[in-house]
């Protein structure tokens, strides 16, 4: 029975959500040799397959070798490649200025869809060219879309003007463009640094316009709130994130936490560091641990000795794992590791200084083996509190069944069973 042209289509499309562009490519070919007719659709699908695939290169080349031959293609075939070029980034801005070309001379011409797609990879290498070529869309007979203004706003934040982002929310107004989440988390991140005041004042409005705001946003407002040293603004944030059921990531909890330390409340960026990691144990009971923690946990490793990019790079020397982890020979993750249990360690290059290291940590609440405390301690007193619980009689089978969040609570109870029996008390 003869294969038709809609039967090649419906199986080329399968291929297309898949990536399977090999066979993509294999269909055609068989094509070429059947009756059925190789049109601009199957093109496209094939072409589809190939981006999917992160394919980029043999994608371009199967345009070039269709118009080679006189097939059938068409402006989507060239939105298609222009998106892989997109995708792939900088290195493929002059592929895409080519693409670009190629169009012009078409009778189809350069459509808004794939104008849009070369701005949002140039915005990437030169936003104020992208914003120049962006306000003369119409020279080129192009009108401006919702996805054109996003890209403006955004080239807009990264070259600094907040203004201009703020005139072009305007246009978009005037011009009866629908705003999306993505039109007002660009703004909200240009005016961010420099217009705080108006970028919180944006994510008001996008709410009584009945946009919602997703985690990307409440970053970005997060942003503005360090700029303001505005921490209570900061939590407020956090709160509204819970009330309307948007996920804290990474990202959000790093940029509260920014926000509260430049307001000078370290024991309130403390608390919030907590809070952050009791989430990411949350995650990890859940099956999943937030990706990129361990940046986290860089970034902010010492509130208060305020020495966090040295103390990070002295425990990256002293651990074995990847993702901060002595997987094979501790059943507890790095952050409760012990000075004794990290002097165990077989062929591991350790700093002179570990001791004082894993004490920083201990102090910055990292290390929760070690009881926590609210006053600014030095080394000295952080290794007599050590020494201190290393001497607690602990049995080893309560040690092995613990939870490791648990372990500060444990080693003081410990502690005043001790002090209650030396007092002769029962």
């Amino acid at each position: 029975k003869r294969t038709n042209t809609k039967t090649y289509g419906s199986l080329m499309a399968a291929y297309a959500s898949t990536g399977a562009y090999e066979e993509s490519l294999a269909l055609m070919d068989e094509m070429e040799m059947s009756d059925a007719k190789l049109n601009s659709r199957i093109l496209n699908l094939a072409l589809e397959a190939c981006v999917n695939a992160k394919q980029v290169l043999v994608a371009l080349n199967t345009l070039m070798e269709a118009r080679n031959k006189g097939q059938e293609f068409d402006d989507i075939s060239y939105q298609i490649c222009l998106r892989g070029c997109r995708m792939e980034g900088p290195s493929f801005l002059n592929t895409a200025e080519e693409l670009l070309r190629q169009m012009e001379g078409e009778p189809f011409g350069i459509t808004t869809r794939a104008y849009n797609m070369y701005l949002g990879l140039l915005v990437e290498v030169d936003p104020e060219r992208a914003l120049g070529l962006f306000e003369n869309m119409s020279d080129i007979a192009l009108k401006p879309d919702t996805y054109s203004y996003n890209t403006a706003i955004n080239a807009c934040g990264r070259s600094g003007r907040w203004e201009k982002a703020i005139e072009f929310l305007k246009s978009m107004k005037s011009d009866g463009l629908a705003m999306n989440v993505n039109t007002y988390t660009s703004a909200i991140s240009a005016c961010s640094q420099e217009a705080p005041d108006e970028a919180l004042g944006l994510l008001r409005e996008m709410q009584i316009e009945g946009v919602k705001p997703n985690a990307v946003t409440f970053s970005a407002a997060l942003k503005a709130c360090t700029s303001k040293r505005d921490w209570a603004s900061a939590l407020g944030l956090l709160a509204d994130m819970s009330v309307a059921e948007v996920p804290k990531d990474l990202v959000v909890y790093t940029q509260a936490l920014e926000a509260v330390k430049a307001s000078g409340m370290d024991e309130l960026a403390l608390e919030l560091y907590q809070e952050a990691n009791r989430h990411i144990q949350e995650k990890s009971k859940n099956g999943g641990e937030l990706p990129g923690f361990k940046h986290f946990r860089a970034k902010n490793i010492d509130l208060r000795q305020r020495n966090w990019k040295t103390t990070w790079k002295n425990l990256q020397s002293i651990q074995v794992e990847p993702e901060g982890r002595f997987t094979e020979r501790f059943s507890r993750p790095a952050e409760y590791i012990s000075v004794d249990e990290v002097s165990k360690v077989d062929n591991v290059m350790k700093p002179a200084n570990t001791d004082e290291i894993l004490a920083s940590l201990a102090n910055s609440g990292m290390v929760n083996i070690l009881p926590s405390s609210d006053k600014e301690e030095d080394i000295e007193n952080l290794d007599a509190e050590w020494d201190e619980l290393e001497n607690v009689d602990v049995g080893d089978n309560e040690w092995e069944t613990v939870d490791p969040m648990s372990i500060p609570e444990i080693a003081s109870r410990l502690r005043k069973e001790s002090e209650t029996k030396d007092n002769g008390e029962s």
